[in-house]
């Protein structure tokens, strides 16, 4: 049997941040999962920094299909939903090579200091990935793996659910996260897995300060 676990960063280790923050590779699930079912299946992990459903669908060909798995986790969304300021590969002036760059850093820096503003007020609803093409990708991932894999069974884990300062920062955040949660639920049904009930519903205790990336053991409040 082959599995093939398709990820963001969400997946990948974390040996570069602070010590209490760090992930190494062996504590990674993918790994972990990989050692459990050594004796019984083929565990292929495939991560992808800023990975979005829109870049997945594209890769899901000659990243998944051709592998021909017998199961396929996919564990994406958080960069679909998230509230941003910024398009995806944006053409604003600041990003262009000749903008100085201390003029950069002082826009960057006003972004960041007014983001609950500007995602609430003046950007509101902005993401990379709209709830319907989200839903259209999903479809069309398993649409690009079933002629190589017809049987082929489709796993989702759930977007985490970001910690309060995070949902603050951009307005929107974890409502957002919900429908699209919502939408993963609708299209994998009974093999959807709710991350957020197994990890007991609290970001601030399983999530490192980012609000995004999962903690190698639940942290103290």
């Amino acid at each position: 049997m082959r599995i093939v676990i398709i990820s963001d960063s969400l997946g990948l280790p974390r040996p570069h941040v602070a010590p209490r923050e760090r992930t190494e590779y062996e504590d990674v699930y993918g790994y972990r999962l990989r050692r459990k079912l050594r004796c019984r299946a083929e565990v292929e992990i495939c991560y992808f920094i800023s990975l979005d459903t829109d870049v997945a669908l594209r890769k899901a060909e000659c990243q998944i299909g051709f592998r021909r798995p017998d199961i396929v986790i996919l564990h994406l969304g958080i960069n679909d939903c998230a509230p941003r300021v910024f398009k995806r590969g944006s053409r604003f002036i600041i990003f262009r090579p000749w903008f100085p760059p201390l003029g950069r850093h002082l826009v960057l820096g006003f972004v960041h200091r007014y983001r609950g503003f500007l995602t609430r007020y003046v950007f509101r609803g902005r993401v990379y990935v709209p709830e319907s093409r989200f839903r259209d990708n999903l479809l069309g991932i398993m649409d690009k793996v079933y002629p190589y894999s017809p049987h082929c069974q489709f796993f989702a884990l759930s977007i985490a659910q970001t910690r309060t300062e995070v949902d603050q920062r951009s307005y929107g955040f974890n409502t957002n996260v919900a429908r699209y949660n919502a939408i993963l639920r609708e299209v994998f049904g009974g093999n959807y897995v709710d991350l957020n009930t197994l990890l007991g519903g609290d970001p601030e205790t399983c999530l490192i300060s980012d609000g995004i990336h999962l903690t190698r053991h639940p942290m103290p409040r």
